[in-house]
């Protein structure tokens, strides 16, 4: 499973990793994690992704016009949003995210989303090539 994860802050980035990590273990699943500090990096990237994990606000190309521009690229792709303003979340929505998390991270939230996008993902209604 490929995971992207696009925050600025780099604590928050590691605090996800762990979450990640923690989940990986307790459900037998391989993550491959690619970490970015910037939206321009993530959309410069060539791999495709399972899902991305991604902060609202950043500097430049914010979460939402990332998940828009994802999106084009990879129609299959779970976008998951965590930010600190609720503001934004009808606009992750119209993105059909699969679940839109406010900082500081509550871990069962975090699981039980992770389950809702493994379950999207899993192989029989979205194919990866």
């Amino acid at each position: 499973m490929l995971i992207a994860i696009c925050d600025d802050d780099l604590n928050f980035i590691k605090t996800i990793k762990e979450h990640l990590s923690f989940y990986s273990g307790e459900h037998n699943a391989d993550f491959e994690i690619h970490t970015f500090t910037n939206s321009q990096n993530l959309i410069n990237s060539n791999i495709k992704f399972n899902i991305a994990i991604l902060d609202v606000e950043m500097p430049g190309c914010n979460g939402i016009e990332l998940g828009k521009i994802l999106r084009e690229k990879n129609h299959h792709i779970v976008l998951m949003y965590i930010t600190s303003h609720k503001k934004y979340l009808d606009e992750a929505l119209n993105l059909n995210a699969a679940r839109f998390f406010e900082k500081p991270i509550d871990s069962k939230r975090f699981y039980d989303g992770l389950d809702n996008a493994l379950k999207r993902i899993d192989n029989t209604t979205i194919k990866f090539f």
